[in-house]
This record gives structure tokens, sequence and C-alpha cells, in this order.
């Protein structure tokens, strides 16, 4: 039977929730699912666990199992491998909502859209409260659409909303960069350069689980990747420079939108998480002046999502001091 819905799972140490994981796909179409369990060369029972699904359902369930690459290396890996009609990716300390896949994967099946986009639900661990988080786009619900016709309106998007065709993926020869974290930009806008058709569904799949101080999102997180926010925004910044000539109108202001909140993060990370050494000085400085040889219209932006931007600029960043530490003053107090 011909597979509709590969999922990759990047699984790296995450034995306290796989089950949970694992379990939200056991769903009525399962044969028409592909779940690729990518072990990131994990030191707990993550693997185990993963082969215990494959022994019970092995016309669903497959592992790949690597040595450590970080998140990028599994969605290269699983592209590799993939057979199912369509290709989406899940956190393995996340969920889906198993009703709404099965109902997903009904629809997969008369689509051929590039990409597919639905919104998902934020759960937060604190509270175990649930939000539904959606997009502009979601007013084109249940409608395939010429991408150039609504993406120049959208807002953000997410990498849990977002499926793709595989052969797209497998086509352009789509990769990740590896052994780094904030790669989910890249898993957004690589494809973005290809795609030429969208369908929106009102139907949340995807359950992203927050909360956890281990998350490249939270403080701990942002004080300890935060060379590889710089890196991967230097990625964006020549992927922008070498294909803004030919990018549609409508997707080169998704583009402008989407990095002006990279590079505007970027600046942010610098300010609260990086004692302001000399070194880090002149680096914050060039980080904000290489944005501006690229685009003044997204410098110029970045002011308008961050009005403190301006006012470091104006004082040739000399301020830099004095964010740092009322920013540090407000997280010890869990602000």
């Amino acid at each position: 039977m011909k597979k509709i819905l590969t999922i990759s799972i990047a699984a790296y140490n995450v034995e306290k929730f796989l089950e949970k994981t694992l379990n939200s796909l056991l769903i009525d179409n399962k044969d028409y699912l592909e779940v690729i369990i990518v072990n990131d060369g994990s030191k707990d029972n993550t693997l185990s666990i993963a082969n215990e699904y494959v022994k019970k359902y092995p016309k669903t369930f497959k592992v790949i199992d690597k040595k450590n690459g970080g998140y990028g290396s599994t969605i290269n890996a699983s592209i590799k491998k993939a057979a199912g009609k369509y290709y989406k990716q899940l956190d393995g300390d996340d969920w889906y909502d198993t009703k709404n896949l099965n109902k997903f994967i009904e629809k997969l099946k008369d689509i051929d859209s590039d990409i597919i986009y639905t919104p998902y639900t934020a759960f937060y661990e604190k509270d175990s409260h649930t939000v539904v988080n959606k997009s502009k786009i979601d007013k084109y619900k249940n409608k395939t659409l010429d991408i150039e016709d609504v993406i120049g309106s959208c807002d953000i998007l997410h990498m849990h909303s977002l499926a793709y065709r595989t052969e797209l993926l497998k086509n352009n020869n789509i990769k990740i960069e590896e052994k780094c974290f904030y790669t989910d930009t890249q898993y957004i806008l690589l494809p973005l350069l290809y795609a030429e058709t969208i369908h929106v569904m009102d139907l949340p799949v995807y359950v992203y689980r927050l909360g956890r101080n281990e998350q490249s999102i939270g403080i701990i997180g942002r004080k300890k990747h935060w060379l590889d926010h710089k890196k991967i925004s230097y990625r964006l910044m020549d992927l922008y420079k070498n294909n803004a000539d030919s990018l549609t109108p409508n997707k080169k202001l998704f583009f402008e939108k989407y990095l002006t909140n990279v590079f505007r993060s970027g600046i942010a990370n610098y300010l609260y998480t990086q004692k302001p050494t000399k070194e880090q000085f002149n680096m914050i400085k060039q980080y904000d002046l290489d944005v501006k040889n690229i685009s003044e219209n997204i410098y110029n932006q970045m002011v308008i999502k961050a009005r403190s931007i301006q006012v470091i600029r104006n004082d040739n960043y000399l301020l830099y001091v004095i964010v740092y530490i009322l920013k540090n003053i407000l997280w010890k107090m869990g602000r």
C-alpha cells in the first residue's frame, strides 16, 4: 500500500516522552503512514523504545540509528528514506492529535499541493493549558492556492504547521544545517524557494510542548546555543542574497518579514545572553552592519519590530551594558 505521509521523528534522549509521541501515531489509517524514528546518538533508552514499536508495527515504524548530528541531520537522513507522498516532522518530546492526524491523512489522499498548512497546538507544560496557534493564512482554509497569491500577506509560519510534498524535498536536494540549533528557519524557507502551491487545512495536527528549560527557545538554551543562532543567521543572509533577484515579489516580501524576525532575535540573543566584553561589543555591531549590507529594508524593519534596537543603534551600542544588566535582573525575577 502506497504511503501517504512520512513522519520524521527527531529522537535524542527522549525516553521520558517517546512512548506518548509514538502512541499518538497509532491511528486507524496507519497503513498509509510511515514513521521514521531517527535516533540521533541517544545515550538513554530511546533506541530500545523505538525498536519495540518497529517490532509491533513493522509496516508503519522504521528506525534510523545514527551518530549524533543535531536536528538538521535527522531531517536530512529521513528525507532520503521517505516513501510517503508528503513529509512532516515531529520532535521526540511532542506529539500529534491522533484524531486529527487520521483525518489529515484522509484529506491528503486527494491533494497534490507542494505545501500543506495546518494550525498547531501549543501545550504549556507548567499548567497543561493549550492554545491553537493560527496564522493569517488560516482565512484560506480548505483551499488550494497559488502560493504567490497568499504568501506576501502571510505572517510568520512555523515548522509545526507545515508538511511538504516529498518529491519537492528530494528533487531540490533540500538539506538542513547539521550539528546546529535553530535550523527550523531553514526547514521553512528552503522548500519555499521551489514551492508553487499551498493547501490550507483548518485541522490542528501537531502538539508542541513548551516550557522545558532545555529547549533552544528557553533562557538556558538561548545562552548555551547563541553561536548557533549566529551561524544560522549568516546562512540565511547568504540564502537571501543569493536568491533575492529570482524570488517572486510576494515570496521576497515573506522572506524579508521572516528574516526581520530572525535577525531581530539575533540582536536580542547578543544583548540578553552575552556579557558585554569588547569582543562581544564589536561582534554585535558587525552583525547589525552585515544585515544592513544585505538588505536596507530588513535592517529598517527590525526597528519596527523592536524599538530598543533603534535606541541602541543611535547610541552606537553603548547601551549594550545597561540592556544586558536589566534583562538579566528581570530573568532572575522570573519575568
